[in-house]
């Protein structure tokens, strides 16, 4: 199974997922950074969403002939993300634009 972007409880601001990043910037009062136009798109999914599919793909044994995706089917951009975050923080956060990263090739992950 591909497990996409999971979200839920008992995570923390600095494990390095979008969507605390952008909380923790917001609560903090710090311009929220996105990379690149913001376009980018992310299958959000709840981790009790995710344990779900994991177990019924477990109970489903051998049946399974190719890899599995397990995501939110609509498709969130990070700039919605990031006005949805500052909206309901409502502290007037500003938006930081940064250049997107560029992959090298030999650091491209595996896949």
């Amino acid at each position: 199974m591909r497990v996409f972007d999971t979200c839920g409880p008992r995570r923390t601001v600095s494990d390095g997922r979008v969507v605390l990043n952008f909380i923790g910037q917001a609560l903090s009062g710090a311009p929220l950074t996105i990379y690149g136009d913001g376009g980018q798109r992310r299958f959000f999914c709840f981790i009790t969403d995710m344990v779900e599919g994991l177990v019924r793909l477990m109970a489903s044994a051998g049946d399974m002939a190719r890899a599995c995706n397990r995501g939110n089917p609509r498709a969130c951009t990070v700039l919605e993300l990031v006005e949805v975050i500052s909206a309901a923080v409502g502290t007037g956060t500003r938006i930081l634009q940064g250049p997107q990263p560029q992959w090298r090739s030999d650091s491209a992950p595996a896949g």
